[in-house]
């Protein structure tokens, strides 16, 4: 049996650990939210993305 973590003797140790997680999220305006879609894929895509989403009520605008 080998040394690694994955081995047979290091079976006794808990494998498993629980993630800690933040629920405190910020609503985006929407051009942050443009910004991130850009960001993320290309400008091709992401203006087919931000149109849909606009489309499809998937935005919410709240106050202003």
């Amino acid at each position: 049996m080998g040394k690694t973590p994955h081995g047979a003797r290091r079976t006794s140790q808990p494998m498993l650990r629980a993630m800690k997680t933040h629920n405190i999220r910020k609503h985006l305006t929407f051009g942050e939210f443009v910004e991130r879609v850009y960001d993320a894929c290309g400008k091709r895509k992401a203006g087919g993305i931000v149109r849909l989403a606009l489309k499809a009520h998937l935005i919410e605008f709240r106050n202003r």
